[in-house]
């Protein structure tokens, strides 16, 4: 396993203890923690809702002198607080407390084989918490204001920025390649969970142009679109942990100080890949097709009352998952009916059947070009629709459970 993935060294010792563990910095904010395993008191359960120890909670753990521990301990337990007696493994560098790991041992029950399990799993989190943590050195700092200020909305901060830019060495022609975490409803996380997966991100990576910036990774990248996209799918390969993964888009390239642009593309790719997991999880701007134009509409466009007409009635028929699926395959087609028949794997008689049932319902001319394409916006304007309430967490009646991205 490796060591850089700080959430499954976690998850793996809970279950092999059968005990509940945190991971929480200097300052008893939660980092990582895993399952509970029915020894969770009240304690643990409001850290873990308010991402740290009470204040309470916090004065009684550092009242143990913990700051200073070289070796584990153990913090007692504090029955007013809800707080059972937990070991403590000090995670440190260069003598400066970084994290603390913590066991619950309510009933001093570990065993010397568990205690030796525990001590083996600080040790090896002692490499990733350090470069979660570390503070930037001054050439870390010079990049990350750069970048920042090359995606910033004003102009002329733009135009300093790419200055600096051309003194650190990028590229005249660049693109922005974003990277956040999403949780498996493709919701962006940005609650400390994604810390690990970002560094480990930074570091599957083969650029030198890229930093942390408000939970994402921005990365500015002066290579062709099959490099850069190369690149993003590095990025992403095996990040993922705690339930989250990390997905990918790449802007097109631009001049040094209209970086801006390039972002906007890049997050829309970054949402696309969020909100079509069929798509892929690293994804160019120019791969999007019709998700480009929709994925610009605002929120509000992306829920099924917005849908067409013609959408809203084929996804109310009893049919609606066989009709909706076969119309896409048939528009993504260019309106082959053989092509469409042979990815649906049906015959092309059945097909056709489909199709003027689908005429019916919608009361549009499948021959007619302009009523295609509307069919076809609508089409993928209800993926992002069922993607959006999905992540909502709302329940879409009368809508095809198979998606499917061709």
């Amino acid at each position: 396993m490796s060591p850089l993935d700080p959430q499954s060294l976690i998850d793996d010792l809970a279950k092999t203890l059968r005990r509940s563990v945190v991971v929480a910095d200097s300052e008893i904010r939660l980092m990582w923690a895993s399952p509970h395993y029915g020894d969770e008191d009240g304690a643990r359960v409001s850290a873990i809702l308010q991402r740290r120890a009470s204040p309470d909670g916090v004065r009684h753990i550092l009242s143990h002198g913990l700051v200073e521990w070289k070796f584990p301990g153990v913090v007692e337990a504090s029955p007013a607080l809800s707080m059972n007696r937990r070991l403590v493994y000090p995670l440190r560098h260069d003598g400066r407390l970084l994290a603390v790991l913590f066991v619950i041992d309510a009933d001093d029950s570990l065993t010397a084989d568990e205690d030796e399990l525990i001590r083996s799993v600080g040790a090896r989190l002692q490499e990733p918490v350090r470069q979660l943590l570390a503070e930037p050195d001054d050439g870390d700092t010079r990049l990350h204001g750069t970048i920042c200020r090359l995606v910033d909305p004003d102009p002329d901060t733009r135009s300093a920025a790419a200055v600096e830019a051309r003194a650190l060495g990028m590229s005249e022609r660049s693109a922005v390649t974003a990277f956040a975490v999403i949780d498996s409803l493709g919701q962006e996380v940005k609650d400390g969970r994604e810390q690990a997966l970002l560094v480990g991100v930074l570091r599957c990576m083969s650029l030198r142009w890229a930093v942390v910036v408000d939970q994402r990774v921005l990365a500015i990248d002066g290579g062709d679109r099959a490099t850069r996209l190369a690149r993003a799918r590095a990025g992403v390969a095996g990040t993922a942990g705690g339930g989250c993964r990390v997905v990918a888009g790449c802007g097109g390239r631009a001049d040094l100080h209209d970086q801006v642009g390039s972002y906007e593309q890049a997050d829309r790719a970054l949402r696309g890949a969020a909100m079509i997991p069929q798509m892929g999880e690293a994804l160019g701007e120019w791969e999007l097709g019709a998700y480009r134009v929709l994925l610009q509409l605002p929120d509000s466009a992306l829920r099924r009352k917005a849908l067409p007409d013609e959408i809203r009635r084929l996804l109310d028929d009893p049919r609606a998952d066989q009709l909706f699926d076969s119309l896409e395959a048939y528009l993504d087609c260019g309106g082959s009916g053989t092509e469409a028949a042979r990815l649906l794997h049906v015959h092309r008689t059945s097909l056709y059947y489909r199709l003027q049932r689908i005429e019916q319902l919608t009361g549009s001319d499948l021959a007619d070009g302009m009523c295609r394409l509307h069919l076809h916006l609508g089409v993928k304007q209800a993926r992002l629709a069922m993607a959006a309430e999905r992540r909502a967490d709302t329940e879409v009646t009368h809508t095809p459970n198979r998606l499917r991205h061709t």
